[in-house]
């Protein structure tokens, strides 16, 4: 199957009409100026080929383009109930890479959120137009303009059949056990994930920095005590009167005094001077 802009404004066309005939108020994201554009936008993707730039608004479009592409009737048949029989996959990615310079390394995550949107819109569609009403009859008068009559039909059959009823009952209790849902809007996982990696490596660049300083710092102070511990030994070897023992212990008694240096530096010189005194 060929995909192109002209494809996608077929299905936008239709969804218009329907629109048409209630009133005016904000519908669905359609994209139209994204599927419209010849110049393709750059996709930036992280060490899990997940899209996380240049930037969060770029991000944020490509997410909603894809979903564009998976609420397209003629791209993503709701007829096909299971995703691994979808047969446009090759023709969605081939289509996206025309509006976006993405790695080829993306393209699982590419179909991966695709498939995703395409879940949760047939999900949407059995809250709204099959659960909310009795029976099939009304159900066919109440179906979206943008959902062929013939997708719809084989829908509300598969929907009627017990071996879906059987897994919708076994989903809906493995969806009770959820504790972590998604509750960042439009922003990805992989964006916050990236956000907190930047953040952290900014905090750890000024951790560095500011030891760095610390380091240095007290470089500087102990170079600051090793001189002036030199220049007291200097004058007390010029002491002539003082024995050699007495040298060693007014030595000693600096370096006893030396932890003290970082408090009050010049109020142990003057303890220190006292006690050599008593030494003479």
């Amino acid at each position: 199957m060929q995909l192109n802009s002209t494809t996608v404004d077929e299905q936008e066309q239709c969804e218009q009409q329907g629109d048409s005939a209630r009133k005016r108020k904000r519908g669905k994201t359609k994209m139209l100026s994204v599927h419209g554009r010849c110049e393709r936008k750059l996709i930036i993707v992280n060490e899990n080929n997940q899209p996380i730039g240049p930037t969060k608004d770029v991000v944020a479009e490509l997410g909603s383009f894809l979903v564009t592409l998976a609420r397209n009737a003629s791209l993503c048949p709701l007829d096909i109930f299971d995703w691994r029989k979808m047969d446009t996959k090759e023709d969605l990615w081939a289509y996206t890479k025309e509006k976006y310079d993405i790695p080829d390394t993306a393209k699982k995550w590419t179909l991966d959120a695709i498939q995703a949107a395409w879940r949760r819109q047939k999900s949407n569609l059995k809250e709204h137009h099959f659960d909310a009403y009795a029976n099939d009859e009304i159900r066919m008068q109440k179906r979206s303009e943008y959902i062929p009559a013939s997708q719809f039909k084989d829908l509300l059959k598969y929907w009627n059949s017990e071996k879906f009823q059987r897994m919708s009952k076994t989903n809906i209790e493995n969806r009770k056990q959820l504790k972590n849902s998604h509750t960042v809007g439009k922003k990805s996982f992989a964006i916050v994930r990236n956000e907190l990696v930047e953040k952290r490596r900014t905090l750890l660049t000024r951790y560095h920095y500011e030891s760095s300083l610390w380091l240095q710092d007290q470089e500087n102070l102990e170079g600051h005590r090793r001189i002036l511990m030199k220049i007291q030994l200097v004058k007390l070897l010029k002491w002539k009167k003082l024995k050699h023992n007495k040298v060693k212990m007014a030595a000693a008694l600096l370096m006893h005094l030396q932890p003290f240096w970082d408090l009050n530096i010049q109020g142990d010189l003057d303890y220190m001077d006292e006690g050599l005194q008593e030494l003479l």
